[in-house]
């Protein structure tokens, strides 16, 4: 019996390509090879083979406690004051940005 074959085409930005053929190749995988493989979990699983939250979800499930922001606002005050570092507003918020976005 032959085999049956069907070609997917699927558009995605080239950095996420690029760092996924990467780690693929690493593991000696084509990236058809992997797409196979997610193919196959998801008829196995009945669905994404994996947790899909919105924001709020990740976000609800893992709130950090006042205490717990005050403490590392304390240890991050101390540690300024040792190497006398300052930052404005607008740095602080691009830093915690790209740390929590």
């Amino acid at each position: 019996m032959a085999s049956l074959t069907s070609q997917i085409n699927v558009v995605v930005d080239t950095k996420t390509k690029n760092e996924a053929a990467r780690i693929l190749d690493d593991l000696g995988l084509s990236m058809s090879t992997a797409i196979n493989i997610y193919l196959k979990q998801i008829i196995k699983n009945s669905g994404i083979p994996f947790e899909i939250k919105t924001r709020e979800q990740f976000m609800e499930e893992n709130e950090i406690s006042d205490e717990y922001i005050m403490q590392k606002l304390k240890e991050a005050e101390k540690e300024m004051k040792l190497d006398n570092t300052t930052y404005t507003p607008e740095e602080v918020y691009k830093i915690v940005g790209e740390k929590f976005n």
